[in-house]
Formats: structure tokens, C-alpha cells, sequence
């Protein structure tokens, strides 16, 4: 083991279990730094922790999320996409066959539905 020596001194000197403590801290914040870059500057302590125990590291997010704030990182929210009034739209707009007429003849002969649930 590689702290051994900080292993058997530890219930005689606390200040050693903080030196461990710094190192594996200073260690974890590297792998915290890279798996913020490989998000590109867009993980928060979430997805930097889910990246970490893919990699066969086990601590929390309370940690992940206090290296990130120590070094002044932060996640970004995904930024939803909107629709603005003067966006021009290069999609062909199909006809209203309808045109408000919502009493028919028969059944099956006009259909209607509301799809703005869909993100296209």
C-alpha cells in the first residue's frame, strides 16, 4: 500500500490523514480538470462525477462539486433553441387544406393533431 506508513500513524497524528487527504484532493482535482475539458467547460459536478466512476474513481459529489468551485469552474446549461420572430425558415410551408372547415361530411375524411412536442 502506498501510504502505509500514513495508515498506521493516523489515530496518533491527524495532520498526516490531512496530508493524505491534500493528495488524493490534489490528485482527484486533475482528473476533475480533464473531465471538465473533456465536457467542453460544460460539466457540472454530475456529469464530472459520472466521468469519474467510469474511470474506476469512487468519492462524491460533494467532493467533485467543491474541486470544481476551488478552481473556479462551473457547468453551463444546455441552451434550449428558440425560435425568434425574424428567423427565416427555408422549409416549404405546406397548404391549409383545412382552412377552419371542422365540420366534415363523413368520418376519415379530415385529420388534425397539435405536434409542438417535437423538437425539430
Amino acid at each position: 500500500m502506498r501510504f502505509a506508513f500514513v495508515d498506521g500513524e493516523k489515530a496518533n497524528h491527524s495532520v498526516l490523514m490531512l496530508w493524505k487527504h491534500a493528495l488524493d484532493d490534489a490528485r482527484l482535482g486533475t482528473l476533475v480538470v480533464a473531465a471538465h475539458r473533456a465536457g467542453r467547460g460544460t460539466y457540472g459536478s454530475p456529469r464530472v462525477l459520472r466521468e469519474l466512476r467510469e474511470g474506476g474513481e469512487s468519492t462524491s459529489r460533494k467532493r467533485v462539486a467543491r474541486l470544481l468551485r476551488e478552481r473556479g469552474l462551473s457547468g453551463q446549461p444546455q441552451k434550449r433553441w428558440r425560435h425568434r420572430p425574424g428567423d427565416v425558415t427555408t422549409a416549404p410551408m405546406m397548404p391549409n387544406v383545412l382552412d377552419r372547415g371542422f365540420s366534415v361530411a363523413a368520418p376519415d375524411k379530415v385529420w388534425a393533431g397539435y405536434i409542438t412536442y417535437i423538437w425539430t
